[in-house]
């Protein structure tokens, strides 16, 4: 499984016991009790009690409209539920409070980035010093990100194989079927570094990624014209590009690996991985859809709540 950070992202907590604003923020206009308050809910934060962290920011946000430092935790928390408006609401209340605060526009980013609108995200990362990925951003400018083509509800596409980590078939911008991997550790749609050069991908600078086990490797950003998924052709994706064709022997037992699918194109519709049927389905997003999932195998789910760190980390 392969995980990659940017740098951008390398702003955001992306696990429980790390902290954004640990250094450098105060809150701002407080009186002793007030302080004493934040302090509390900090210490709450820290231990990822997210909830009732929140309850006392809040608290602390009514006493106090100045204090950047409940603002900017209460739009934390709101994104970490992924309440996308609620987030914003926050962390623009707070950027008003400290306009160049860094840590405040990275998170602004990634609420605009989930919400795929990709203009005002990249313009926060511009201005964050993430040059590259703000340029991958840019240049959707005028397109609307997954987009799918076709009628049907939903799309399924066979697993070539499962162990140790289910592949699919896929077509990227029309060409030949291709295989692809499925990894939750992945972020966005990632194709390999060769093969993303025999399909002319446009791309627009490259940051260092973060692997297991401590390694780093250099991470292109791409734009992705369509991926055909089963019955869908799903229109403008980001894309990393990385050498993955590097998996296919010691991995995949000398299968072709030209790229990964990740949680970020997951999280464009109701995804299921189906291992007893050998079928990874996407659904789009709606109520009916949902309803349907849910009542799947009365008796035999389980719910498992999570907060969503950065894109791609639960």
């Amino acid at each position: 499984m392969v995980s990659t950070k940017q740098t951008w992202k390398q702003l955001l907590l992306v696990a429980v016991g790390l902290l954004l604003f640990a250094v450098g923020i105060d809150a701002r206009g407080a009186d002793q009790p007030v302080q004493a308050t934040v302090e509390s809910a900090d210490a709450l934060f820290e231990e990822g009690k997210f909830g009732d962290a929140g309850e006392i920011y809040r608290q602390v946000a009514t006493q106090d409209r100045k204090n950047l430092r409940a603002a900017a935790r209460l739009g934390y928390i709101a994104l970490l539920s992924n309440r996308l408006d609620e987030a914003k609401e926050w962390l623009e209340k707070a950027s008003a409070i400290l306009p160049d605060q860094s840590s405040v526009k990275a998170l602004l980013a990634e609420v605009f980035y989930r919400r795929d609108e990709f203009g005002k995200a990249g313009r926060l990362l511009g201005a964050v010093g993430a040059e590259p990925r703000a340029k991958m951003l840019a240049s959707f400018k005028g397109l609307k990100p997954y987009e799918v083509q076709g009628s049907s509800q939903s799309t399924s596409v066979k697993f070539v194989m499962t162990n140790p980590l289910p592949v699919v078939q896929v077509r990227v911008n029309g060409g030949k079927e291709v295989n692809f991997f499925i990894a939750t550790g992945g972020a966005e749609v990632t194709l390999d570094t060769e093969f993303a050069r025999e399909i002319g991908i446009p791309q627009f600078g490259s940051q260092t990624g973060n692997f297991a086990g401590g390694k780093k490797a250099a991470v292109g950003h791409g734009r992705i014209d369509s991926l055909t998924l089963g019955d869908w052709v799903i229109k403008n994706l980001p894309a990393g590009v990385l050498n993955t064709r590097q998996f296919s022997k010691p991995v995949f037992g000398g299968k072709q690996i030209d790229g990964i699918l990740g949680t970020v194109l997951f999280y464009h519709f109701i995804s299921t991985l189906d291992y007893p049927r050998g079928e990874l389905i996407l659904r789009r997003k709606t109520g009916e859809n949902l309803k349907e999932v849910e009542q799947a195998g009365p008796g035999k789910t389980s719910v498992v709540p999570f907060w969503m760190a950065g894109d791609h980390f639960m």
